[in-house]
């Protein structure tokens, strides 16, 4: 028995926190251990490599604005270690963590000395995230998150009524495979026998998805296909679209988050909503989409962390994300001087990450922070020799802020890790 939540979360936190140990064998006994608590909630299930935690927000406020209960769980967590647990936005109390870190404990704790050795601390939160909806929360649906992958990932225990793929890229590569459609793989690996499937994927990814949906005799609704988008246009406080589905149009749809791949997110989460909608008889009105597309936010993508002098935090961690974020102020932004502040963890690909960076600006500051995978500011100049060094973060990110022109902004980016360190200084 554990007394504070002091004690929770550090031994939450002895678990192994870096090592990827896939497979379902330890989530399967714990479920089975904890009297099956995966069983007694409504889930949606999101996978991808970007997008996942933008379109469960979406889903989320859609949802909550039509006046549902929704949970949550997600990773990382951004500013404190309750975050990746939440019910209609309110993250999980130290009250209500620590109990259900007490039912789960005398579990986890028999796992060590079996076969399947020792959980993860991902699968040890997983666990406590489904006891705690089971138990305490009383949600009408739960949105899963995968972690990595989706067919060895811990979420994957679960029966979902519904999935989501977002889009597929070249992210953790040594786990999942080196190609796209290795990847695609994995990520389709949450589709259940005859469980509906929207996704965002396209390419050799959509065929793995297209494929693994005929095996599963599941319903596949496609971006491109079976709903689409039109008229984009970029708007100063985020975009505006037009959404088609089989179901119904919405023009003139507005989001609060920017970029075209937010576009994207919105309208694969709104497809999700759609579908319950129609098929689960949910009192959803066209205002409540309208109103919770405008109020969805996500923290650490493209986040406006201030206007004056205007800081934007980026998580972008992967090629695709990066693409995404420079193609977006390009868009948005289009006569600001940019300057950018860059740190990493050392499992990426840092040379595509600093060279598409480049292509918005030369006016790049490499430094690192306080991370057990984070890599050396010196190590990432060997990316980017003309990139200016500053090895202390705090020092960097204040000199830069506070020096920034009226025509400048600047970017902080490269890992979600960071921008948590960022968002905790401000």
């Amino acid at each position: 028995m554990l007394h504070t939540v002091q004690e929770a979360v550090d031994w939450i936190e002895k678990w192994d926190k870096f090592s990827i140990k896939l497979g379902l064998e330890r989530m399967e006994r714990l479920m089975e251990a904890l009297d099956h608590p995966e069983r007694h909630s409504r889930v949606i299930h999101i996978a991808g490599t970007n997008g996942k935690g933008s379109t469960a927000t979406y889903i989320s406020s859609m949802l909550r604005e039509a006046g549902y209960t929704i949970g949550m769980f997600t990773s990382p967590a951004l500013t404190r270690f309750n975050d990746r647990i939440s019910v209609n936005g309110a993250v999980i109390s130290d009250e209500d963590l620590l109990k259900t870190v007490n039912l789960v404990y005398e579990a986890v704790e028999s796992l060590e000395g079996t076969e399947c050795g020792a959980p993860t601390e991902f699968e040890v939160m997983t666990a406590i995230a489904l006891v705690y909806f089971a138990r305490f929360a009383a949600c009408d649906f739960v949105i899963m998150e995968v972690g990595l992958g989706g067919r060895h990932d811990s979420t994957n225990v679960v029966l979902p009524i519904i999935g989501a793929i977002t889009n597929i890229g070249t992210d953790h590569v040594m786990q999942l495979g080196p190609t796209i459609k290795d990847i695609a793989r994995e990520k389709a690996g949450i589709m259940k026998s005859s469980m509906p499937t929207v996704t965002g994927a396209y390419g050799e990814a959509l065929t793995v998805i297209e494929e693994a949906a005929k095996e599963k005799h599941a319903k596949l609704y496609r971006l491109g296909r079976e709903f689409r988008i039109e008229n984009i246009e970029p708007l100063a406080d985020g975009e505006q679209f037009t959404f088609i589905s089989p179901f119904k149009t919405y023009e003139a749809l507005q989001i609060s988050m920017f970029g075209s791949h937010q576009v994207h997110n919105a309208a694969v989460a709104l497809m999700v909503v759609e579908y319950l909608h129609y098929y689960f008889a949910l009192d959803l009105s066209e205002e409540d989409i309208r109103k919770g597309l405008k109020k969805a936010k996500w923290p650490g993508r493209f986040e406006i962390l201030s206007h004056d002098p205007l800081v934007i935090l980026d998580g972008a961690h992967n090629l695709e994300a990066m693409q995404a974020l420079v193609e977006t102020v390009q868009k948005h932004f289009p006569k600001r001087h940019v300057k950018v502040l860059f740190a990493a963890v050392k499992d990426k690909d840092h040379r595509a990450l600093l060279n598409t960076l480049s292509e918005l600006t030369q006016d790049i500051t490499l430094t690192s922070f306080e991370n057990p995978r984070a890599i050396s500011a010196d190590a990432l100049k060997t990316y980017l020799p003309n990139a200016r060094l500053e090895a202390d973060w705090r020092k960097a990110y204040e000199a830069l802020r506070n020096n920034l022109a009226e025509n400048e902004l600047l970017i902080v980016t490269g890992s979600l890790y960071f921008v948590s360190e960022i968002k905790r200084l401000d």
